[in-house]
């Protein structure tokens, strides 16, 4: 009986830690009941909302599809799996979880929120779903304003004034730098540079630089792809809530992806805090 009430009080205590931001407490608290056989669903639950919430959604997934085989109602766990197979590029299936969620928790914001952000991604080769993905952005934002703020939506030459505002801010040499490359606006990432691509990549990509970093050159090569960096615009839009929010993350983008030009590998621009 001892055991039972301590389990319990285990996972009291990480859907606390889950509800503060505290990730690793929930793994330290629950995980060892993943690895039981069978593993324990609501430790599966808990641990891969504790990775979804932290983006790793590779060790999310199957311990959100383990939860829910045992345990098909939980919404807020139906709700990261839909989430974690759109960043897999699953669309079918991320609209089937996500849609259902949304039916049987018409009232849970994350739900339309991850909705929106479905059909925001597929009107792009389906016009007619940029109105739905409106729809639930706005219906998540009433439900919850603070948590899903309705993302900004800037015309071209709007968000042009907020790319230079955002370059106008940036240190001399990294200005200097961003001189010999282009900046390319694209609402979205390609999803064919995103296949078989690194394990950061995904339809949240905020910016990307493509070409040959500075010390990977060699005076002999010829035929070498310009030097772009790639911004955004949609992904940005929707992760800000203002637009002095926005100047700071195109900032920084921009700053993150001219390392990348210089040579700088992903540890490198972490230390630097980019």
């Amino acid at each position: 009986m001892a055991k039972e009430e301590d389990r319990e009080a285990a996972y009291e205590a990480a859907d606390e830690a889950l509800s503060a931001g505290d990730y690793e407490d929930v793994r330290r608290l629950v995980e060892k009941w993943t690895r039981e056989r069978p593993p324990d669903p609501e430790a599966c639950a808990l641990v891969g909302l504790s990775y979804f919430h932290e983006g790793d959604y590779p060790a999310a997934r199957p311990l959100l599809e383990t939860a829910l085989a045992a345990r098909p109602g939980d919404h807020e766990a139906r709700g990261a799996l839909g989430a974690c197979a759109f960043f897999d590029l699953e669309l079918d299936v991320a609209g089937r979880e996500l849609k259902r969620v949304v039916d049987s928790e018409p009232e849970w914001a994350a739900g339309h929120y991850w909705l929106a952000r479905l059909y925001d991604w597929r009107a792009r080769q389906e016009p007619e779903l940029a109105r739905r993905a409106a729809r639930h952005f706005e219906r998540a934002a009433r439900l919850d304003p603070e948590g899903f703020p309705a993302p900004l939506s800037l015309t071209e030459a709007e968000f042009d004034e907020v790319l230079q505002s955002a370059v106008a801010d940036l240190p001399p040499r990294i200005a200097a730098a961003l001189e010999e490359v282009t900046v390319a606006v694209d609402a979205y990432p390609d999803e064919r540079l995103l296949e078989g691509a690194d394990d950061l990549w995904g339809p949240d990509l905020l910016g990307l630089y493509t070409g040959t970093a500075l010390p990977d050159r060699h005076h002999l090569d010829s035929g070498r792809l310009p030097d772009v960096i790639h911004v955004f615009k949609r992904n940005l839009e929707i992760l800000c809530a203002d637009r002095e929010e926005l100047v700071r993350e195109i900032r920084d983008t921009l700053f993150h992806e001219v390392g990348h030009y210089l040579g700088l590998d992903e540890d490198d621009l972490e230390e630097l805090g980019l």
